[in-house]
This record gives C-alpha cells, sequence and structure tokens, in this order.
C-alpha cells in the first residue's frame, strides 16, 4: 500500500482518521493476541473440543411474538369466524393433504392413472412422494440435502406465509432470491417458486422503489405544420442585465418549422443592433416578416425527408408497453425532495387508472392533484400486475380482508421444533 499518494478505500479513511488528535503507535502480531485469538478457531493444544457446536446455547431471536410451545401455537385464519386451529388442524381441513397424508400413512403410493383428476398440487406432492413425511402429525417434506423438514402449508395460507415473509417490516421487502431463500428454509408447497415472482412482482410497495426504465423506447410521433406559427415551442431566457424596467428574463417563443436561431425577442427587450437602427420600423418589420416566410418555405422542402430520417434513426431499438382503458399503472415523477435522500425516494407513484387513449404513445391518466387527469407519455408508465398466486381466482373475484396477521410467527415456530425434531 502506498500512504504517500493514497487512492480510493485508504484515502477516505486517512481522511476520517486525519479529524482526530491520536498517534498511531505499530504493536507486532506476537503482542497482538486479544484480537488474534477472536479471529481464529482453538487448536488441538489449546483443549480443543471436537462437539464444541453442540454445546454453544441456543438463542431464539424474536421477531414478532414471545416464544410459545408447539402444542399451544395456534393459527387464526381469514375467515372471519372466531375459532382458532393449529396448523394440524389445518392440514387435516386441506383436501388435497389429507388425501396425501392417508398415503403416507399406509405406506403404499398409488398409480398415476388413479389421481388423473386431481389437481396439480395433489400430483406434485405425489411426484415427490419419497421425500414426504409425517412428524407429529404435520405433513413435512425432508430437504435434499439433509434430514432437515419443511412443513407443507395448506393452499389457503399461502398468501398469509407470503405477507409475513415479505412485506412484514423485519421481512424488509427482500427481493425474489433472498425470499424464496426464506421460504425453503422452513416451509413448502407445489409451484411455490412460482407463487413468489407473482406475489413479489405485484408487490406495490417494491413497484414504487424501483428505479426508471432505461430500455423502454416508444417510436417517433411526426407531427407536421402547415403554416407559420402553428407550432411554437417556448422557453425562458435569462438570467440577464436589468432593464430600464428591472426585467431579468424573456419569455422566448420560436416556430417549429423556422431552422435558424432567432433573437427577435433580445431586439425588443433592449434595443435594436447599431446596423439596423437605421432602417425605419415599418420597414424592418416587414423585411422580418418576409425572412420568416423565406425559412418556412425553405424549411418545408426539407422538412418531410429529415423527418423521416430522424424517425428511422430512433425507432431501430424500440421497446414500449401498450395499455388499454381502465388499465392499473404506475407513473414516474422523477422529482427529488430537498433534504432526502434520493436512496429512500419512491419515484413511482399509483396505481392509477387510464382514463383513455390519445394516441399509440400518449394515454389520459388520473395521476394529478386530487385525481385530475393528467396526459402521460408510455415511458413514464408502468403495468401494476396483479398478486395473483397460482390456483387463485381474479382480482374482482377473490376473497378481500386479507390482511397480514400474527399466523405465520406460531407457523415458524412449529416448523423450528419439527426441524429439531428432526
Amino acid at each position: 500500500m502506498n500512504f504517500k499518494n493514497a487512492e480510493g478505500q485508504l484515502a477516505r479513511w486517512l481522511e476520517v482518521l486525519s479529524s482526530y488528535n491520536m498517534k498511531i503507535k505499530h504493536r507486532p502480531g506476537n503482542q497482538h493476541r486479544n484480537a488474534d485469538a477472536l479471529s481464529r478457531m482453538p487448536c488441538k493444544q489449546c483443549d480443543f473440543d471436537k462437539d464444541w457446536e453442540k454445546k454453544l446455547v441456543r438463542v431464539n431471536v424474536v421477531t414478532q411474538a414471545p416464544p410459545i410451545e408447539a402444542n399451544e401455537a395456534v393459527i387464526c385464519i381469514n375467515d372471519g369466524s372466531d375459532e382458532n386451529k393449529t396448523l394440524l388442524v389445518l392440514q387435516q381441513e386441506d383436501e388435497n393433504i389429507s388425501l396425501v397424508k392417508t398415503w403416507v400413512f399406509n405406506g403404499k403410493k398409488p398409480l398415476f392413472k388413479e389421481i388423473g383428476e386431481r389437481n396439480y398440487a395433489v400430483k406434485s406432492l405425489w411426484s415427490q412422494y419419497e421425500t414426504l413425511k409425517v412428524d407429529n402429525g404435520l405433513m413435512c417434506k425432508e430437504q435434499s440435502t439433509g434430514a432437515k423438514l419443511r412443513v407443507i402449508v395448506p393452499m389457503k395460507e399461502r398468501r398469509a406465509v407470503l405477507q409475513q415473509c415479505h412485506d412484514n417490516k423485519t421481512s424488509g421487502h427482500l427481493g425474489i432470491r433472498k425470499t424464496l431463500g426464506r421460504l425453503k428454509d422452513r416451509f413448502y408447497w407445489p409451484g411455490m417458486r412460482s407463487d413468489v415472482v407473482a406475489y413479489i412482482t405485484g408487490c406495490e410497495t417494491c413497484a414504487r422503489r424501483k428505479g426508471p426504465q432505461k430500455r423502454k423506447r416508444a417510436p417517433m410521433q411526426i407531427q407536421r405544420s402547415g403554416f407559420p406559427m402553428e407550432r411554437i415551442a417556448i422557453d425562458i431566457l435569462g438570467e440577464l442585465p436589468k432593464t430600464a424596467n428591472d426585467n431579468k428574463y424573456i419569455l422566448h417563443s420560436e416556430p417549429y418549422d423556422d431552422g435558424k436561431r432567432s433573437s427577435y425577442s433580445v431586439d425588443i427587450m433592449y434595443e435594436l443592433p447599431r446596423e439596423v437602427k437605421s432602417i425605419p420600423a415599418n420597414k424592418w418589420v416587414w423585411e422580418l416578416q418576409e425572412r420568416m416566410e423565406d425559412a418556412h418555405q425553405f424549411v418545408q422542402t426539407h422538412v418531410n425527408r429529415e423527418m423521416r430520417r430522424q424517425k428511422q434513426y430512433h425507432d431501430k431499438h424500440l421497446s414500449w408497453n401498450t395499455f388499454n382503458k381502465n388499465d392499473k399503472v404506475f407513473v414516474f415523477f422523477p422529482v427529488r425532495k430537498l433534504g432526502q435522500s434520493p436512496k429512500f425516494t419512491s419515484y413511482w407513484r399509483g396505481p392509477f387508472k387510464v382514463l383513455k387513449q390519445y394516441s399509440d404513445v400518449t394515454y389520459l391518466v388520473n395521476c394529478g392533484r386530487k385525481g385530475r387527469p393528467q396526459v402521460i407519455h408510455v415511458d413514464r408508465m408502468r403495468q401494476c400486475k396483479d398478486q395473483r398466486l397460482l390456483g387463485e381466482p381474479l382480482l374482482g373475484e377473490r376473497l378481500q380482508g386479507l390482511e397480514p396477521s400474527n399466523q405465520v410467527s406460531e407457523m415458524n415456530d412449529q416448523a423450528q421444533v419439527v426441524g429439531e425434531s428432526a
């Protein structure tokens, strides 16, 4: 390492340490044993015990509820009833798990033609019959890497498990890979990977935190003008020296069909240039009109060819989405709040509803203040996907009232007890 010309992380460390009044002294490694002992495993000469991992005291980190026993754990079903049911009862009430559990109890795997009319969940568990096991009355699945067991979750409880493992404050809205790894540690159900992908891609909180769509590009729209000043561009020019009337800015307008930059606004605000001061005012206005008409005629003869050339270059790599009326979308607002880090800013707002389609790339969306409609380009829009799990009905037919509850914490406790007993 070069301390004289430090760069990167080393330079930042030196800058931080330079603000302190201290003296740095070198200590040889043979005298620095207190820190060296913390970073090394004990050796055989130091009475190393091979079973040191088994003697460690297990510490359960409580994230939502205090530890409870497996036989006392209860799970509240979101069906509006006041009855509390355990995970064992939930598996017994599930038709698919009850059928597979009878196969495991009897020790006989049926033929595939006998389950031809069953759904995908039963057929998936049938194909994994050798890894299924009943532990303390609970249907579990053995890990392929070891003897650890994973509890099979009933299909109607999948959403509650995903809400607790993704939407909960202690979960942190992690991505697909980390959420799936967290679920695989204790739970299993057929189609778990596809359900995790569908649930996270439809999470509104995660969608608002995403960055802009860099690869999206809609086709260029050509708008032609038929006469001068039909389409104009407006901009504010400044800050300029103050005039006699204390004006510092110019509202500058320029026609789209004029190929040359003009300084007419500056001439009007300040004074005419010296070379045109001698020209009478009426004559100067007529000359200005003739110059604008000549420029418009010159542009009209070349504008069609140039528009096609620019559109051909722009439309080489197109990638954009199309939306229909009443579709739910997120709208991108690149607004940075003063005093707030951009890492914690939600640039996507919504979901909003598409009210009308104006063109191939513009839509009317109710994303303004107090629900006022605004015309939004397709590059600033993103589809709001539905969190529809495998086998669930459509959003309009789905039962309401599925709020995150404490039931999955009890599921975690039961799954941990089953894993330790295995």
